[in-house]
């Protein structure tokens, strides 16, 4: 008990002086014993204090609200560190480093490439269906999504296809970052726990366990045995459910029970890598890497650039 007393303090040691040498912030991440997550952002707590007897964790927001956790019941506590990045219309996300990879936590939701080129916004179905250049929507043509959900594009935009010739003319991502391939996806599974040969697989793989890791704590529905689909969110990456855009109909589909994103990699002439992060279909356990045609519209992660 003594030795986990002195490791959280040891831990506020090198949070006050990590936060004096850096510009990035801090989450304050508590992994529980029933495997449950507290976080928040360093920015938001004004005290961490523990009861008189030391057996209750206590962490006072700058709001004056409160968690108190036993000590019993925590199993870790780790700072991770988060920052910002803003994008050419200004909207401005926060990033978590997972690993050895600086990831967005929320969804790209710009209009426009990074050098301020537009990217159409297609609402109607047929014309979204015969695309071959870059294009964005919001889920239903509602953009009171976009906040939450950010936007779906079809993969040429993720390519930056501005006339359809199949060349990349333009760059989606903000300064300093770009979409990731699906190696890069793979680099986070393992992260998650996943090994090389398992992240290799297409199709369903990994476990609901490294699934809720990366799922938001809240917007899901129920999920297939209808309990809540809601997430850990472990790691910080915050997948919201977003849903998706069909490229045969042009139906919107599955807000509240999928997130889908686009990689930057390839397949073949007409498809590209993806992942899936589903509650309800039958089967969908982990995260789903396939391939897909290229006129579905999906949400956008990004990663940092290398050093």
């Amino acid at each position: 008990m003594r030795t986990k007393r002195y490791k959280i303090i040891i831990f506020m040691a090198v949070l006050i002086i990590a936060q004096s040498l850096f510009s990035e912030s801090f989450d304050l991440v508590i992994m529980k014993t029933d495997g449950t997550v507290i976080r928040k952002a360093t920015t938001e707590i004004d005290n961490i204090t523990f009861s008189g007897d030391l057996t209750n964790m206590v962490v006072l927001a700058k709001d004056a609200s409160s968690t108190s956790t036993p000590k019993a019941d925590i199993e870790s506590v780790v700072f991770q560190e988060t920052g910002t990045v803003t994008d050419i219309d200004g909207n401005t996300y926060k990033t978590i480093k997972i690993g050895d990879q600086w990831w967005m936590a929320e969804n790209l939701k710009t209009t426009k490439y990074k050098d301020g080129t537009p990217i159409p916004n297609i609402t109607d179905a047929t014309a979204w269906k015969e695309l071959s250049a870059g294009a964005y929507c919001h889920y239903d043509n509602n953009v009171s999504y976009a906040e939450t959900y950010g936007a779906l594009y079809n993969w040429f935009a993720v390519n930056g296809d501005t006339d359809g010739n199949g060349t990349k003319d333009k760059e989606i991502a903000p300064e300093g970052w770009h979409v990731p391939t699906d190696a890069e996806w793979k680099e986070l599974e393992m992260f998650l726990g996943m090994s090389q040969s398992t992240a290799d697989i297409a199709g369903w793989r990994g476990t609901e366990i490294q699934s809720a890791k990366l799922r938001s704590t809240s917007g899901w529905d129920n999920d297939r045995n209808a309990t809540d689909g809601n997430g850990t969110n472990e790691v910080g990456f915050a997948a919201f459910p977003g849903g998706e855009r069909n490229n045969n109909s042009s139906y919107f589909a599955k807000t509240g029970i999928r997130a889908a994103f686009w990689t930057a990699s390839e397949s073949g002439d007409a498809a590209a890598w993806r992942r899936l992060i589903d509650i309800q279909e039958d089967g969908a356990i982990g995260v789903y890497r396939g391939t897909g045609s290229r006129n579905y519209g999906y949400s956008l992660r990004c990663v940092k650039d290398s050093d």
